[in-house]
């Protein structure tokens, strides 16, 4: 069984992204939590994450080129 991660995408809130990552890693459940790494992907890379909770669109809109 592969282990699964979660992607937390944060600005400067310090208290629930630490707490929750600490929550994920300590159940031993096949899933880890961490700060994201953004950067340019390649084309048909796989995916390092298999969700992404972002704590940060909501004070830096992410504005998509048109």
């Amino acid at each position: 069984m592969s282990v699964k991660k979660i992607g937390v995408i944060v600005g400067r809130e310090w208290s629930f992204p630490p707490a929750f990552i600490e929550e994920v890693n300590s159940r031993n459940a096949g899933v880890i939590a961490e700060y994201v790494k953004l950067g340019g992907t390649r084309m048909n890379e796989p995916c390092e994450y298999a969700v992404l909770i972002d704590r940060i669109s909501h004070e830096i809109p992410i504005i998509a080129p048109t």
